[in-house]
């Protein structure tokens, strides 16, 4: 059974001596495509915190998501 999935991608930065700020970076994101290919991948140029950041991006991202998937 596949059950869709919406992957959201925001900016990211990798600090040498703290790490990553961000969810994921883009070989994480490229993983999860890898391993997930029916999943629906959304990159929205924007802080970690993408629906505080960028709500209308966020819910057009979700909206056509739930479109594309009769989940609406």
């Amino acid at each position: 059974m596949r059950v869709p999935l919406l992957v959201m991608h925001a900016n990211w930065h990798r600090y040498e001596g703290y790490g990553l700020v961000g969810a994921m970076d883009d070989d994480d994101a490229r993983r999860i495509v890898e391993l997930v290919p029916h999943a629906d991948y959304v990159r929205i140029p924007a802080n970690h915190v993408i629906h505080a950041f960028k709500p209308r991006k966020f819910v057009r991202a979700i909206e056509g998501f739930a479109n594309r998937h009769s989940l609406g």
